[in-house]
């Protein structure tokens, strides 16, 4: 039982990383999907940021 317990603390540092980015997180299981909505006008700054965040994320999963 403590298995659950020990991968929601776990990833409730990534929920925060992706929040902190303004980006949207999606959990189902141990599936994780990251998503924003945006115009077509703000595409360019939208990808910026969302590459930004996995840069963030990737420093995380790599001290991790």
């Amino acid at each position: 039982m403590l298995g659950p317990l020990l991968y929601v603390l776990y990833i409730t540092e990534l929920c925060h990383i992706i929040a902190h980015h303004g980006l949207q997180l999606h959990q189902y299981a141990d599936d994780c999907q990251v998503y924003l909505s945006t115009s077509t006008e703000d595409m360019v700054q939208a990808v910026d940021m969302f590459s930004v965040c996995l840069a963030d994320v990737n420093v995380w999963l790599s001290a991790s």
